[in-house]
């Protein structure tokens, strides 16, 4: 059942937090409500598919000042299009504000356009904002290439976010963490390690930096890909190792 309620830690925090699971994880499995003032400063988390430290899935509910310290590894073996975070895995509505991660994030893919990230993965009609990033983010894909080479790969690492439509925003936020994307498919046609967002498809994303280091392929310095989209006032440092500030558009 999701929760549907108020949750104010008063900045109360979690030490020694450990999950160890074959499924998603993280404190609350389905947001609907309002959960603030919460945070995790220490521990060691193991989980499979969507999944983030406070939050897994965050639907339509709101996540306040809270923070992730502890490390985490993601496996995500058992979803395409899959995508886990330091705070939240997944966002299909509602608010991610003043929240950071500055626990270390890797996650091993088995599937296809899977994601690992700082704050939040895939967002939809969602508001991020003065959120940022500290850790160290860690994509490593595990798989053999198809034999069409346009089906396998397109995994991405991301500072912030992994991807926003029409309806979400990115405002006032940062990545100071590394972030690596590492892949055995040799001809991975689009993997992305990138200092905010992997893919904008539509939103909005404005008074952002990154001055995260990148090592691995397909580095960005704030995106790869972009359609109809806005950006604002954003900024990355040259010696960050980005390819690209920002990627191709429509």
């Amino acid at each position: 059942h999701p929760f549907e309620g108020e949750y104010n830690g008063a900045g109360y925090a979690i030490e020694n937090f450990k999950i160890n699971s074959t499924v998603s994880g993280g404190i609350f499995g389905v947001n609907k409500g309002t959960i603030q003032n919460l945070g995790i400063e220490s521990g060691k988390i193991v989980a499979n598919g969507i999944s983030g430290a406070i939050v897994s899935k965050n639907a339509g509910g709101s996540i306040i000042n809270c923070y992730n310290k502890a490390d985490a590894v993601y496996n995500i073996t058992n979803i395409e299009f899959g995508a886990s975070a330091g705070i939240c895995g997944q966002s299909t509505g509602g608010i991610i504000s003043q929240c950071y991660n500055s626990g270390t994030i890797t996650a091993n893919f088995s599937k296809r356009f899977s994601a690992v990230c700082g704050i939040v993965g895939v967002a939809s009609n969602t508001r991020i904002e003065e959120c940022y990033n500290i850790g160290n983010i860690s994509g490593i894909a595990q798989y053999s290439l198809s034999k069409n080479k346009w089906s396998d790969g397109n995994n991405r690492a991301c500072g912030i976010a992994d991807e926003i439509d029409t309806q979400s925003k990115i405002i006032n936020c940062y990545n100071m963490g590394n972030i690596t994307l590492t892949t055995k498919i040799a001809e991975d046609v689009c993997p992305v390690a990138a200092g905010i967002l992997g893919q904008n498809q539509g939103g909005n994303v404005e008074n952002c930096y990154n001055i995260g280091k990148f090592m691995g392929t397909g580095m960005y310095g704030i995106t790869n890909a972009y359609e109809n989209s806005t950006f604002k006032n954003n900024y990355w440092i040259d010696s960050c190792g980005a390819s690209f500030g920002i990627g191709q558009g429509t």
